[in-house]
C-alpha cells in the first residue's frame, strides 16, 4: 500500500508536538512574559511567552545572544532588529518563522536553528522566512535541523554580479562552485541582465540530470528582481540549470522573463531530489517543453510547500502523438512535468495562465508517477494549442499512481475538468472540488481538509485564509482568495503580506520594501480577481501601529462603492499611520473615504498620497476620510477627491475632522463636492484645529465651496494657514482671520510665512519644517525631501564685462543628481564691478521629492579690461596749444583734455569727440564717452589791452590805438586846456613824453597839467621917431643899461 509523504509529514510532526515541557516564544516589540533570562539566552516558563525586541538588541551590543522555545513549539520573530556585532541564535523547539525585519551589519551574524525539540532523523520541523534579514557579506548565516544535526553554514550574497561571473561572492557567480550554500543578505536588482548576452547565466546549465547545483540556496525572505533569461536554444534553463539533492528556500522571483527550449522554470530549470520552500514567483516563462511557474522539470522527488505562483507559463512545442517521445508543450502552474516519481506539492497555489499543447495543468503539467497533490488549488485560465489535448486539467494535466486530494479550482476560468488524464484509472482523487469564482470566496465549499486559520502561521503547516467583505474570516463573505497564513509578516514586503494585515489587526508593522499593489484592481491572474482590495480594520478596528519607513504603496486599489469606512485602513482606534507613501491609487467607497484612512482615531505622520483618485458619499478626503481624534502632521495629499453622491465634508486632504489636529500638512489635488467642501479639510468640529497648513488644488461644486476649509463649528479654529486664490478658484475660506487667502506669486513667496510664524526658510539643510524655493514651489515639507544635495559653486577668474554673469561650473555632492534636480544651474556674482565677489549658485531647484539643496559659494575675482582706445587729434588755433589724456583713451569713458593759450592769447572755445563745447576763458574740458577716434578743436584769440588813460584837470589825453594788441605800442598824446600847460606823464610813461611799447597786459597814464603864470597886458607904445629913439637911448644909458630891445 502507498502511504503518501503528507501523511508521513503529519505524522512526524504530530510526534513532535507531543513532546513535554513545549513553550513557544515570540519575539515582540512589546514587554517580556512567560519567561526569563540566564546569561545571554532566553528561555520560556510558560506557553504564549514574549520577549521584548529592544531587550535582545541591547544584549547583542555585548555578546551572542540565543532565543530559544522548549519542546516541539515555534518560535516566531514579530518586531525588527538591528545589531552591529555578535551572533544572534534563534532556537526552536520545533518550526521557526522570521515575520519581522532583520538587520546585522559588519561581521554580526544569524543562526536559525529549528526543530531542537528533537533529533535530526524524521525532524519534520521546517522554518520560514517571510521578512527580510538583511546581512553583510562579511557577516556569517548558519541553520541547523534537530538538535543533534550538522551546521549548515551560508555564503552570504548582496549583488547581482557582472555577467558571465564566477567569483562564488554574488548571485551570477554561483557559478563557481555549484556545491555550496548560498544565502541573500539583500534585494537583487537583476534589472541589468536583460541588456546581457542571453540574459542571466543558469546555475549549474548542466545537459544531465547527474549533475547540478547541490547546496541549498535560502532567500532569507528576499526578492530577486526583473530576471531576465532569453536562451530559447539552451535546455534546462532557470535561476538555476539543474539542482539536486538540496533546497531552494524563502525567496521571491519577481517580474521575472525566462526563456528557454526544454525543462524551463523561473525558479529552476531541473529538479532531482530537491525541496522548494516559501517561493513566489511572478513574471512570465515561455519553452518549447517542460515549462512551469517555479520548475521546469522533476526528475524524482521534487517537493514543493508553501509555494505560489502568479506567472504567466507557455509551452510552444507542438505535440506530434500521443506516445512519450513525441509528447510536446507540457506545461504546469508550478511544475512543468515529471520524468519519474513525483512531484509532491502541498499548500501550494497558482494563479497564472498557463498555455501547452498535449498536457496542460494548472499546477502540475505531466508527471512519470506517484505525484502527490494536497491542501492546494488552482485559479487561472488553461489553454492548449492542440483541438484536442491529451490532458488539460486545473490541478494536473496528466497523473500516473498518485494522490491528490483536498484540492480546489476556478471552474469559471479553468473549466470542469481537475486531472486531464489519470493513466489507468489509478490515482487516488479525493475532495479535488470545482468552484466557481463566487464559490472560492465562501470558506464553506473547501474540502474537509482545506484548514482555514484566524492567526498567522509559523510554518507551512498552517492554514489558509479567506478575508470577507464584512471584516470577517474565513466566512460566506469573502472578497478575496485564499492567502497562506504562513505568507503573514510584521515586516511587509508585497500585496500579499499587505492584505494579511488583516489577520492580526493590533500588530506593529513596517514596510520591508516598494510593494506594488497593481493587482488589486482585480487582475484575473491574482488573488483579487474580480474584486479589489479589502481594507484593513474592517470589522475589529486596527489598532496597532504601521510604519512605511519612507517606503511606497503604488496602485492600491479599493472599489467598494456604498461601503463604509473605506481606505488601506478601513477604521483605527488610537492607530499610529506614519511614513508611507500611496502612489496612484484608485479608492472608492461610500461614507468616510480617504486613501490612507476611511475613519477613526490615529495619528497620522508623514504620511502621503501621491497621485491617484479618492471618491466617497460624505467625509471623503485625499488621506483621510473621518478624523475622529488623533492627529494628522506633516503630511499632504495629491490627488483628485470626488464627492459622488451629493454628501457633505468633502476636503483635499482630510473630509471630515473633529476633536483632532491637522497641522504643517497641505493638499494640492483638485477637489469636488456637494456641501462644505474644502481645498484642505470639507468641515472641522469638535475642538479640531488646523494650523501652518495650506491648499493649492481647484474647489468645484455646486455649493458652499471654500478655498481652505468647507465649514468650521463647534470650537473648531484655523491658525497661520493659507490658500491660493487662483489655483483654487475661490475667494472665501470658513475660518476667519487664520484662514488667509494669498495669489500663486504670494503663495512662493518665502516672507508669506515668515509673517505667519511659519517653522520655514529657503536654504538647505537647516532643520525647519518647511523649506520653500523662492518664486519656484510653495513650502515643502523637508521629511520628505529624498537627499540632500549641496551644489557647490566653482571659483575663478573673468575680465570685466559689465555683467555678473560667469561660466563658473558646479559641483554636487554627495553624488550627481538625477531628473529630481530642476532648472539650470548658473554661477552668478554678487557685483559686476572688478575686484573679487562671492559666486553663488542659483536657477536649481527641486519638487516634493526631490533634493533639499544647500550652496556654497565660490568666488569671482574680476579682472580690469586692458582697455580698448581711440586715438584723440587735437587741433589748435593760433595762439595756444590742447592736449587730452590719457590719449589714446579707453572706448566707452570720457577724457580730460587741457588747453594752454601761449603768451597773450586766451582760449576761446574748445569742442569735440562728444564733449560740450566751452566759453572764452575756460582751458578745462571733458569730452563725451569715447566711441571711435575723434578730434578735440581750441581756438585762441590775441589778447588786447586797454589803456586806461586818466587826464588830471587842465586838459586831455589820448593813447592811439587803444586799447592796444599784444606786444604793439600806442602813442599817447595831452592837450591842456587854455590857460594850462602840460606839466607830464605818470603811471605807464614819465616825462613829457608817452611812448607805450610791447604792450603785455592792460595799462594806465596819467597826464598831468598846471595853470600858467597871466601874462601883463602892454600900453601901447607911441612910434618913435628917429630923434624919439635917440633919445631914448641916451636915457637908457643914463639908467645902465647896456641893451635894449624893441619889438615893432
Amino acid at each position: 500500500m502507498h502511504l503518501s509523504r503528507l501523511s508521513l509529514l503529519a505524522t512526524a510532526a504530530l510526534l513532535a508536538c507531543a513532546q513535554a515541557y513545549a513553550f513557544d516564544v515570540t519575539v515582540i516589540p512589546g514587554p517580556t512574559s512567560g519567561g526569563g533570562w540566564t546569561g545571554s539566552t532566553f528561555t520560556p516558563t510558560a506557553a504564549g511567552a514574549t520577549v521584548n525586541a529592544g531587550e535582545v538588541q541591547a544584549r547583542l551590543a555585548s555578546g551572542a545572544v540565543t532565543v530559544q522555545s522548549t519542546g516541539g513549539d515555534a518560535l516566531a520573530v514579530r518586531a525588527p532588529m538591528a545589531w552591529a556585532a555578535n551572533v544572534l541564535t534563534l532556537a526552536a523547539g520545533g518550526s521557526l518563522a522570521v515575520q519581522a525585519q532583520l538587520d546585522a551589519t559588519g561581521a554580526a551574524g544569524l543562526a536559525l536553528h529549528y526543530g531542537q525539540g528533537a533529533v535530526a532523523a524524521g525532524n519534520t520541523a521546517d522554518y520560514l522566512v517571510n521578512a527580510p534579514v538583511n546581512l553583510a557579506a562579511t557577516g556569517s548565516y548558519q541553520t541547523r535541523l534537530g538538535s543533534d544535526g550538522a551546521v549548515r553554514s551560508y555564503t552570504i550574497l548582496t549583488t547581482l554580479g557582472a555577467e558571465g561571473s564566477t567569483t562564488g561572492a554574488d548571485l551570477q557567480g554561483m557559478n563557481g562552485d555549484w556545491a555550496r550554500n548560498y544565502a541573500l543578505g539583500a534585494d537583487i536588482d537583476a534589472s541589468a541582465t536583460a541588456g546581457w548576452a542571453g540574459g542571466f547565466g543558469p546555475i549549474a546549465p548542466s545537459t544531465t540530470r547527474i549533475d547540478g547545483f547541490t547546496g541549498r540556496f535560502d532567500g532569507l525572505g528576499h526578492v530577486i528582481d526583473r530576471l531576465t533569461i532569453d536562451r530559447p536554444s539552451n535546455n534546462y534553463v532557470g535561476l538555476f540549470g539543474n539542482s539536486r539533492d538540496g533546497a531552494l528556500v524563502n525567496v521571491g522571483l519577481t517580474r521575472a522573463s525566462v526563456a528557454g527550449g526544454v525543462s524551463v522554470g523561473i525558479l529552476a530549470g531541473g529538479t532531482n531530489a530537491m525541496t522548494v520552500r516559501n517561493v513566489h514567483t511572478t513574471g512570465s516563462v515561455t519553452g518549447a517543453n517542460a515549462v512551469g511557474g517555479v520548475a521546469g522539470d522533476s526528475f524524482v522527488d521534487l517537493m514543493l510547500d508553501g509555494v505560489w505562483s502568479k506567472a504567466s507559463v507557455t509551452a510552444t512545442q507542438m505535440g506530434a502523438g500521443t506516445g512519450a517521445p513525441s509528447l510536446g508543450g507540457i506545461a504546469g502552474g508550478l511544475v512543468g512535468g515529471s520524468v519519474s516519481r513525483g512531484p509532491t506539492i502541498v499548500r501550494s497555489y497558482a494563479l497564472g495562465a498557463v498555455s501547452g499543447s498535449d498536457f496542460v495543468g494548472g499546477l502540475l503539467g505531466h508527471t512519470g508517477q506517484r505525484p502527490e497533490i494536497h491542501n492546494s488549488y488552482f485559479a487561472g485560465t488553461l489553454a492548449s494549442n492542440k483541438a484536442t489535448p491529451l490532458g488539460l486539467g486545473a490541478i494536473a494535466g496528466r497523473t500516473q499512481l498518485g494522490n491528490v486530494g483536498n484540492v480546489a479550482w476556478n471552474s469559471d476560468s479553468a473549466g470542469a475538468t481537475g486531472i486531464g488524464e489519470n493513466t489507468g484509472n489509478s490515482t487516488s482523487v479525493v475532495a479535488a472540488t470545482p468552484l466557481t469564482l463566487a464559490q472560492m470566496r465562501n470558506a464553506a465549499n473547501y474540502p474537509p481538509l482545506f484548514t482555514f486559520t484566524t492567526t498567522p502561521g509559523a510554518g507551512t503547516d498552517s492554514g489558509w485564509v479567506l478575508l470577507g467583505s464584512d471584516g470577517g474570516l474565513n466566512n460566506a463573505s469573502g472578497t478575496v482568495l485564499p492567502l497562506r497564513s504562513s505568507e503573514w509578516a510584521a515586516s511587509v514586503g508585497s500585496a500579499h503580506q499587505l492584505q494579511l494585515m488583516a489577520l492580526k489587526p493590533d500588530a506593529a508593522y513596517t514596510l520591508a520594501r516598494d510593494v506594488d499593489a497593481a493587482p488589486t484592481a482585480g487582475a484575473a491572474n491574482d488573488v483579487w480577481q474580480g474584486s479589489s482590495f479589502m481594507p484593513v480594520g474592517k470589522g475589529t478596528a486596527f489598532s496597532g501601529s504601521f510604519d512605511g519607513l519612507g517606503r511606497t504603496i503604488s496602485q492600491l486599489a479599493i472599489a467598494r462603492p456604498g461601503a463604509l469606512n473605506v481606505g488601506l485602513f478601513s477604521q483605527t482606534s488610537g492607530a499610529a499611520l506614519s511614513n508611507v507613501g500611496l502612489l496612484g491609487s484608485s479608492v472608492e467607497g461610500g461614507t468616510s473615504v480617504g486613501a490612507l484612512l476611511g475613519l477613526g482615531s490615529a495619528t497620522i505622520t508623514h504620511a502621503y498620497v501621491g497621485g491617484g483618485t479618492v471618491v466617497g458619499g460624505s467625509g471623503v478626503g485625499g488621506l483621510a476620510g473621518v478624523l475622529l481624534g488623533g492627529s494628522v502632521v506633516e503630511s499632504y495629499a495629491h490627488a483628485a477627491v470626488s464627492n459622488s453622491t451629493g454628501g457633505n465634508a468633502t476636503g483635499g486632504l482630510v473630509g471630515s475632522a473633529a476633536n483632532a489636529l491637522i497641522a504643517d500638512s497641505y493638499a494640492s489635488g483638485s477637489v469636488v463636492g456637494f456641501f462644505h467642501t474644502g481645498g484642505l479639510v470639507g468641515s472641522l468640529m469638535n475642538n479640531a484645529v488646523v494650523a501652518r497648513s495650506y491648499a493649492t488644488g481647484a474647489v468645484s461644486g455646486p455649493s458652499f465651496l471654500r478655498g481652505l476649509v468647507g465649514d468650521v463649528n463647534t470650537g473648531a479654529s484655523v491658525v497661520s494657514s493659507f490658500w491660493d486664490t487662483q489655483t483654487t478658484g475661490q475667494g472665501t475660506s470658513a475660518g476667519g482671520a487664520g484662514a488667509v487667502g494669498r495669489t500663486t506669486a504670494q503663495m512662493q513667496q518665502l516672507a508669506t510665512f515668515t509673517a505667519a510664524g511659519w517653522a520655514i526658510d529657503d536654504a538647505g539643510g537647516t532643520g525647519t519644517g518647511w523649506r520653500i524655493y523662492e518664486g519656484r514651489t510653495y513650502p515643502l515639507l523637508r521629511h520628505f525631501f529624498t537627499a540632500p544635495l549641496t551644489a557647490t559653486a566653482a571659483s575663478g577668474t573673468k575680465p570685466f564685462d559689465g555683467t555678473t554673469a560667469t561660466s563658473l561650473g558646479v559641483t554636487y555632492t554627495p553624488a550627481a543628481p538625477d531628473a529630481r534636480l530642476l532648472g539650470t544651474a548658473s554661477v552668478v556674482a554678487d557685483d559686476s564691478a572688478p575686484g573679487t565677489h562671492a559666486a553663488r549658485v542659483t536657477g536649481i531647484y527641486s519638487a516634493q521629492h526631490g533634493y533639499d539643496i544647500a550652496r556654497v559659494a565660490g568666488t569671482l575675482t574680476i579682472t580690469p579690461l586692458a582697455p580698448v582706445t581711440a586715438a584723440i587729434t587735437t587741433s589748435a588755433g593760433t595762439g595756444g596749444t590742447i592736449t587730452c589724456t590719457p590719449n589714446p583713451a579707453p572706448v566707452g569713458a570720457p577724457t580730460a583734455c587741457t588747453a594752454t593759450p601761449g603768451a597773450g592769447y586766451t582760449t576761446q572755445s574748445i569742442s569735440g569727440c562728444g564733449g560740450t563745447a566751452t566759453g572764452a576763458g575756460e582751458n578745462s574740458y571733458t569730452t563725451g564717452a569715447i566711441a571711435a577716434a575723434c578730434t578735440v578743436t581750441a581756438q585762441f584769440a590775441l589778447n588786447s589791452y586797454a589803456i586806461a588813460v586818466t587826464p588830471g584837470a587842465g586838459g586831455s589825453a589820448t593813447c592811439t590805438p587803444n586799447p592796444v594788441p599784444h606786444g604793439a605800442s600806442a602813442t599817447c598824446t595831452a592837450v591842456p586846456d587854455a590857460g594850462y600847460r602840460f606839466t607830464g606823464w605818470s603811471g605807464a610813461c614819465t616825462g613829457m613824453a608817452c611812448n607805450l611799447t610791447s604792450a603785455q597786459a592792460p595799462l594806465a597814464v596819467g597826464a598831468q597839467f598846471a595853470r600858467t603864470a597871466p601874462v601883463p597886458v602892454p600900453t601901447p607904445v607911441p612910434t618913435l621917431s628917429q630923434w624919439d629913439t635917440v633919445l631914448l637911448a641916451l636915457c637908457l644909458s643914463i639908467f645902465g643899461l647896456q641893451r635894449l630891445s624893441i619889438k615893432r
